[in-house]
């Protein structure tokens, strides 16, 4: 592996190698990454803070009118008593569900913090 340290006209050191060796070098660096992220996916598992969807469960998320309406059946909640835990009118909840509507950033926030997912969790896809 030929490797050159110089530096710059500026006197920041610098390296010079092949690029064959530069790539090894950055295929090896995202492979650090995506141990690293792994890790933290599994020890977020481990402590029940990451939850992991099956097969038929992205089929009925894809499938759902918006991810609201698809996470507040899979926690086996009505629409009624969601909007008792978060205070707000079953009326809102029900149209933001529908797709009729979007609702404010706050009633997102709500909503994930009572069904146990992020905000982005919940945010309708384009279509």
């Amino acid at each position: 592996m030929a490797v050159i340290r110089t530096t710059t006209p500026a006197g920041e050191p610098i390296v010079i190698m092949s690029e064959s060796e530069f790539e090894r070098l950055r295929e090896l660096a995202e492979d650090a990454e995506d141990i690293a992220t792994a890790s933290r996916v599994d020890a977020a598992f481990a402590a029940g803070k990451e939850e992991f969807l099956t097969l038929d469960e992205v089929d009925a998320l894809r499938a759902a009118p918006t991810p609201l309406a698809f996470w507040r059946e899979k926690r086996k909640l009505e629409t009624d008593q969601l909007a008792r835990r978060i205070e707000a009118d079953p009326r809102l909840v029900a149209r933001v569900e529908k797709g009729e509507c979007v609702g404010d950033i706050f009633l997102y926030e709500q909503l994930a913090e009572a069904l146990r997912v992020t905000i982005e969790d919940l945010i309708p896809a384009r279509r």
